[in-house]
């Protein structure tokens, strides 16, 4: 038994003052009934089903720093926090776009500003790119929303089931379903917007 990754929103974010996060308190509950040592990891942030799943077992983070995004409504704020991210990696819209040779150990901002003889400011360059973040963020929510309005499932599990299930993989709304989720994958990566392996979790231990 390797441990237990709870995958719900900030589960691994001690949320309330003197209390443990949840990861934390289910580690903590779970002593004299699991194995001393036993792992229990929860998510710091927001959590999405992505295809980030199927290589680790683990959901995609949006780390609470960029909890702008998740709403994706005000695109000064979202400019502001991006241009403050470091990137998480090397392609992306800095290098594919932009044509940068992308150090993560530098932020947006500074890598914008190795730009020679840029066509606009690192700022305008950002606004543009969250405007079309949250213009692609919006289509790819309501299309999970019309998928599921079609199923007409009872529950969330039954959805979920139906979803999953090999013998549904070829129809329409499956197909659909998938698509939006590894579009909503890329384009939060594109921006640098996931967290980092190393930071995505944090894990606790049984007593």
């Amino acid at each position: 038994f390797g441990g237990i990754v709870l995958l719900s929103c900030y589960s691994g974010q001690q949320k309330i003052q003197n209390e443990p996060s949840l990861a934390g308190l289910l580690a903590r509950e779970l002593s004299g009934h699991a194995a001393p040592g036993t792992a229990v990891s929860g998510a710091n942030g927001y959590s999405f089903g992505s295809p980030e799943f199927r290589r680790s077992g683990r959901s995609s983070v949006l780390p609470e720093e960029l909890a702008t995004f998740y709403n994706a409504a005000d695109n000064q704020r979202m400019a502001t926090a991006w241009l403050a991210r470091k990137p998480t990696h090397t392609e992306g819209v800095l290098e594919e776009k932009l044509d940068i040779v992308v150090d993560t150990g530098k932020t947006i901002l500074e890598n914008l500003e190795t730009l020679e003889q840029p066509e606009k400011s690192p700022r305008e360059t950002a606004l543009e790119y969250v405007a079309s973040f949250a213009v692609d963020a919006k289509e790819i929510e309501n299309q999970l929303r019309r998928v599921l309005v079609n199923i007409r499932k009872q529950s969330v599990a039954a959805m979920t089931e139906y979803l999953v299930d090999p013998v549904n993989g070829e129809l329409v709304d499956v197909i659909n379903w998938n698509n939006a989720i590894d579009r909503q994958y890329k384009l939060f990566k594109d921006l640098y917007l996931w967290a980092p392996d190393g930071t995505a979790f944090t894990t606790a231990q049984v007593a």
